[in-house]
């Protein structure tokens, strides 16, 4: 895609930094995992990890210009490959081809979606197994 920048990053390289203004929406490419890191009463948090082709950034790019990262996103091998697409050229892709909107809302609904079925798997306990 036009506009989008690959970038690869080494073991612990951060990809987004907790606090920093955030506009760019990612995906990671076919192979890597990236973390999420968040400080919490001064101790670093993992949150979670992220694989090949997964989407992160949508949240910042959501709310708009004055967003700023609520985590960390930290590359968990070496040459994890990210590709970025900065907010402004996303809309300017909107504006110029508006029926694309519904289907990139769309992605970020799936996107989400996703995200929160598994973090209320992830929630659930585990049911005890019946001994036979």
């Amino acid at each position: 895609l036009n506009g989008a920048v690959s970038t690869i990053y080494r073991k612990d390289d951060p990809v987004i930094r907790e606090g920093a203004k955030q506009t760019r929406i990612f995906q990671l490419g076919s192979n890597g995992s990236v973390r999420i890191e968040k400080m919490i009463d001064d101790k670093c948090v993992v949150l979670g990890t992220m694989g090949p082709r997964e989407t992160f950034g949508e949240i910042s790019l959501l709310r708009g210009e004055s967003s700023v990262a609520s985590a960390s996103v930290i590359a968990d091998a070496d040459d994890v490959e990210v590709y970025s697409i900065d907010g402004w050229y996303i809309q300017a892709l909107l504006d110029r081809v508006p029926t694309l909107g519904a289907k990139f809302f769309n992605y970020l609904c799936q996107v989400l979606s996703d995200r929160l079925r598994a973090r209320e798997a992830a929630s659930k306990p585990s049911k005890p197994s019946k001994a036979k």
